[in-house]
C-alpha cells in the first residue's frame, strides 16, 4: 500500500468532520472518493496535504509513519493536490507557473529561455495545446486546470489528489486530462480521484470509497458496485433516477431572440417558451455564456429581444432584472455572491430596493424571506447569519438560486448550474427546474456536461465559434451527433 489511514479523526467547533477513517490506497491505483457536499472529502484532502492536522489516528505513506504537518512536507513526500478552484499566479506565464519555486537559473539569474523551452517540450509531450509563454490570465479556467495538473506531474508527484478536476473543463480538455491520468497510471503514479460525475468514477477508478457524514460507509472495487447503489450509499437513501425531469405542456413564447451579435457571438436567434427548458451546448469559446450575459444586460450587443410581447430592456443589469430576467453565472463566487456577508443578506440582496420603506428594511421581513428560501431549497446551515463563504459549493449555489426566486423572475438563465455540486444537490436543482417550469417560467440552461444538458433540456441549441450550428430534440438525437455539430 502506498497510503494507509488508520482511525483518522478530526473535529471542528460544533462539527465532527471525520470519524475514525480507515482507508488504504494501493500503489499505482486510481482510488475514487465520493460523497455529498459536507461528507468530509475536503477535510480529508486537507489532512493528506498538510493543511489540517488530524486529531488522532495514524497515517502511513509507503509503509512509514507520516506526520504531514505542512503542505511543503506533504509535497516533499510526493503528495500533491489539484483543487477544483485552481490556485495559480495569473500574472505569470505558463512556464513561470510550472517552475515556480524550482526556477532554472544561470549565473544567479532566472533563465527564462531555458524554462520556456523545457515547459513547452513538456506540455507538447503531454498533448496540451498550450503555449508556455502565454500569461495564465489569457487561458480559460479549464486550461489553467491542465497547467496545475502538469505542474504536479513535473515535480514528480507520487500521489496526486484530483478534486473535481473536470468541473470547468471542456469536452476536449477533459479528454486530454483523462489521457494524462491513464498514461501516468501506467507509469505507476497513484491517484485519489474525487468527482461527482459517475461516468468518470466508473471509467477511471479501480477502487471507490464512499464517505457519508464524515465516516466511510463503503470501500471496494469499482466494478463491484452499480451507479444506483453508489448514489444510494452517498445519500443514505434510494434515488430512483439521476436526472429528474417532468414533461410539461409548453406555453406561449416568453423570449424571442433575433440576430443577436456581440463580442464572442454572431447572428444568434432562438425562442424559448413558458414552461420550457432550452439547453445550450458547445465547447469552451462557443459563445454561450456571452449570449446569456448580454440578455442579462451585462454586455452590449446588437439584435432584438422580445419578451412577453414587448422589447426587453437590456440597458443594464438592473433594467433586465426589472423585466424579470435573472442570470445565475458559472463563477458564483466572484459574480453572484458577497462571500463575507451573511446567507440572509445574500438571499435578500436583489429585493432590498423593492422591500425597503423610507430607506429601511424590516428585520422580521428580511428574516422571513430568507427562511422561506432556506427551507424550500434545503440550504444546510445552522444559522442564516453565517457568512456565505463558509458554505459548501452546493449550498452556495442554492443561495444564488434562492435570491432570484426571492426576486420573482420568470426567465432564468443557468450557466453551468451544477458545477462542483454533489449528486443529491444536483437532483434538488433539477427538481427546482421542474418547479420553475410548472409555474410557467422559462429556463435557458448552459451546460458543458452533455449527459446533463441532453437529459434536462426540451430542446437543445448547439453553438460553435459564436454561432448557432444546430437545434435538436435531445430525446431522439445521439450524443455523437451533438458532439459532431459542436466540434465541426
Amino acid at each position: 500500500m502506498l497510503l494507509e489511514l488508520r482511525e483518522i479523526d478530526k473535529r471542528f467547533p460544533g462539527t465532527h468532520a471525520l470519524k475514525s477513517i480507515n482507508l488504504a490506497v494501493e500503489q499505482g491505483s486510481v482510488h475514487a472518493i465520493v460523497g455529498e457536499n459536507g461528507a468530509g472529502k475536503s477535510t480529508l484532502i486537507k489532512i493528506l496535504t498538510g493543511v489540517y492536522r488530524r486529531d488522532s489516528g495514524q497515517i502511513l505513506f509507503d509503509g512509514q509513519a507520516a506526520e504531514l504537518e505542512s503542505p511543503l512536507q506533504a509535497q516533499k513526500l510526493g503528495i500533491d493536490a489539484v483543487h477544483q478552484e485552481v490556485v495559480v499566479c495569473r500574472s505569470l506565464s505558463v512556464a513561470e507557473n510550472l517552475f515556480l519555486g524550482i526556477e532554472r537559473s544561470k549565473a544567479g539569474l532566472v533563465n527564462q529561455r531555458q524554462m520556456d523551452a523545457e515547459a513547452q517540450a513538456f506540455l507538447d509531450d503531454l498533448g496540451f495545446n498550450i503555449s508556455a509563454r502565454s500569461p495564465l490570465s489569457q487561458l480559460s479556467v479549464g486550461q489553467q486546470q491542465l497547467v496545475v495538473c502538469a505542474k504536479a506531474v513535473l515535480r514528480g508527484t507520487r500521489l496526486l489528489i484530483l478534486d473535481e478536476p473536470t468541473a470547468f473543463l471542456s469536452t476536449q480538455e477533459a479528454e486530454q486530462l483523462e489521457k494524462l491520468i491513464r498514461r501516468l497510471h501506467v507509469q505507476g503514479t497513484t491517484f485519489v480521484y474525487i468527482s461527482h460525475r459517475m461516468e468518470e468514477i466508473f471509467n477511471l477508478s479501480d477502487t471507490v470509497t464512499v464517505l457519508r457524514d464524515g465516516a466511510v460507509v463503503h470501500s471496494g472495487p469499482t466494478a463491484g458496485v452499480t451507479r444506483e447503489r453508489l448514489v444510494s450509499l452517498m445519500a443514505g437513501r434510494d434515488i430512483e433516477q439521476f436526472y429528474h425531469k417532468e414533461q410539461m405542456p409548453r406555453g406561449g413564447p416568453l423570449l424571442s431572440a433575433a440576430h443577436l451579435s456581440g463580442k464572442g457571438f454572431d447572428d444568434v436567434s432562438f425562442t424559448v417558451h413558458q414552461g420550457e427548458i432550452l439547453g445550450f451546448f458547445g465547447l469552451v469559446g462557443a459563445g454561450r455564456s456571452e449570449v446569456m450575459m448580454s440578455i442579462a444586460g451585462a454586455r452590449p450587443f446588437s439584435g432584438e429581444l422580445i419578451k412577453a410581447g414587448r422589447k426587453l430592456n437590456t440597458s443594464g443589469v438592473k433594467a433586465a432584472l426589472r423585466d424579470g430576467v435573472a442570470l445565475i453565472p458559472e463563477d458564483r463566487r466572484n459574480q453572484s455572491l458577497c462571500l463575507s456577508q451573511s446567507i440572509k443578506f445574500n438571499l435578500n440582496l436583489p429585493t432590498y430596493d423593492r422591500d425597503s420603506r423610507g430607506g429601511f428594511v424590516s428585520d422580521a421581513e428580511e428574516q422571513r424571506s430568507a427562511q422561506v428560501q432556506r427551507d424550500s431549497l434545503q440550504i444546510k446551515t445552522p444559522s442564516l447569519e453565517m457568512p456565505v463563504r463558509k458554505l459548501s459549493g452546493g449550498n452556495q449555489q442554492k443561495v444564488v438560486i434562492g435570491k432570484w426566486l426571492n426576486h420573482g423572475a420568470d426567465l432564468f438563465m443557468f450557466d453551468e448550474p451544477t458545477t462542483g455540486v454533489d449528486i443529491p444537490t444536483k437532483l434538488e436543482i433539477y427538481r427546482l427546474f421542474s418547479t420553475l417550469v410548472k409555474q410557467n417560467k422559462a429556463i435557458l440552461l448552459v451546460s458543458s456536461y452533455l449527459p446533463e444538458v441532453m437529459a434536462i433540456s426540451d430542446r437543445l441549441i448547439i453553438m460553435r465559434r459564436g454561432r448557432v450550428v444546430g437545434e435538436v430534440d435531445p430525446a431522439v438525437t445521439s450524443p455523437e451527433e451533438i458532439l459532431r455539430l459542436a466540434l465541426g
